[in-house]
């Protein structure tokens, strides 16, 4: 019966990943509103596991600040996809390293250098530099102005001369002439008048972009920016100072919360605690990443993480929601190594539930079946095939295991590990 029951769930796992697939949402800058239609769903970086193509509507992303992206996926034969959207925004953010230069904006004093500018409306701008000065100003508004003052300038002309030339022949008798010499006045007065309001018009407005350019965000440049600190935090980890590396990353998280570092930051720091057995702070930090900032590169890993840190101290109920939670979990690897620390994980995870709820072996087995289809030609491809034949034969089912196990000792033979370790399921048994 038991047998029965695996094999029709096997067959309902077949059925459900033939259509359900994974989607990774991404974004530049972090923390876009993602919406499915009009439904919000989530933030980016975000995971959508169980995807049905067909109830899959157009996706919007939608941050304050930045135009609107709207887009339709179209889901590929992969079970796994990412799609990533660069979000483009009406402002433009400057950062000046020239030290000590007085910086202004459209004649608006706006400190010394160095300086990170943000949110500068777009637009054309000239900026000029000297000794002591950086000046920054709207080109728009002096290429408006220079080319209305010469369109002034002419219609000026024109009408000067059409009053002139009106009111020397003013005295004729030709009435043609004095109606053409009144219309051009006319007309010519009316484009003068036109280009001098204008030219008001735009000092008007340069004089309200001063305004709005003295009210931009400026500060201080920061001497380690995110991208340096997350590189030192880096450089740390690879010279094992575990502390320094957690204070910089955990630097980085506090001071930069929209850094597009934050998500590899907060992977790094539960990675750490993981590897330092500290498995509640592991729990803490690999469980934001993977609800809150999953990147695809590292999401399997941090899962793995998560799961085995609740494992390790004792909160077999927590793996199990988080397992439930994030199902179903892709695992792609193609060396191999992820398969075998799942294998390890959901094997331990199932046995913790005394063998209540074998979903567990039917995901594993499912994944290992996808390393199979998809990386046959690979060195690890037996490796791989050891596992599955380890999984049927000791919890799944007896006779298709021994019979994975004997494929192993038959085509692998020259690798002397694998048939070392096939002998040493075979004799536990």
């Amino acid at each position: 019966m038991k047998k029965f029951c695996v094999i029709f769930i096997t067959l309902l796992c077949f059925v459900h990943t033939c259509f359900a697939k994974e989607l990774f949402i991404g974004s530049d800058p972090l923390n876009a509103e993602v919406y499915l239609g009009d439904d919000l769903i989530g933030k980016t970086p975000l995971r959508l596991g169980n995807v049905d193509e067909q109830n899959l509507s157009t996706i919007r992303i939608v941050k304050k600040g930045y135009e609107e992206a709207e887009i339709e996926v179209d889901l590929d034969d992969s079970r796994s996809q990412q799609v990533y959207y660069i979000l483009y925004s009406p402002f433009v953010d400057l950062l000046l390293t020239q030290r000590e230069k007085e910086v202004f904006l459209n004649e608006v004093d706006a400190g010394k250098a160095p300086l990170v500018i943000k949110n500068i409306p777009n637009g054309i701008y000239q900026i000029e530099s000297s000794e002591n000065r950086i000046a920054i100003t709207n080109a728009e508004f002096e290429r408006e102005k220079k080319t209305t003052r010469w369109e002034a300038v002419s219609s000026g002309v024109l009408f000067g001369g059409s009053l002139g030339a009106g009111l020397y022949f003013g005295n004729r008798d030709d009435q043609q002439l004095k109606d053409l010499f009144l219309f051009s006045t006319v007309i010519f007065g009316g484009l003068l008048g036109y280009n001098l309001l204008k030219l008001g018009k735009i000092r008007l407005d340069e004089k309200r972009d001063r305004v709005e350019m003295s009210a931009i965000e400026i500060s201080g440049m920061s001497l380690e920016a995110d991208r340096d600190m997350f590189t030192d935090a880096m450089e740390y980890v690879g010279k094992e100072y575990w502390d320094d590396a957690l204070s910089k990353f955990k630097l980085l998280v506090n001071l930069y919360p929209n850094s597009e570092y934050v998500p590899l930051g907060l992977y790094q720091i539960g990675n750490l605690y993981y590897n330092l057995g500290e498995y509640e702070q592991a729990v803490r930090y690999l469980k934001s990443f993977v609800y809150d900032y999953p990147v695809p590169e590292f999401y399997g890993f941090a899962v793995h993480g998560l799961i085995d840190s609740e494992l390790r101290r004792d909160n077999t109920g927590g793996a199990l929601g988080h397992y439930e939670s994030l199902r179903p979990v892709y695992i792609d690897d193609p060396s191999g190594t992820l398969y075998r620390r799942y294998y390890d994980l959901f094997v331990r995870l199932y046995e913790e539930t005394e063998g209540l709820d074998e979903q567990i072996l039917v995901d594993l087995l499912s994944e290992f079946n996808y390393f199979l289809d998809t990386y046959s030609d690979t060195y690890f491809y037996p490796d791989v095939l050891l596992l599955k034949g380890k999984l049927l034969y000791a919890y799944m089912d007896r006779d298709d295991g021994l019979e994975v196990l004997n494929t192993l000792k038959q085509n692998f033979s020259q690798r002397e590990e694998i048939i070392s370790e096939v002998d040493s399921i075979l004799d536990a048994r």
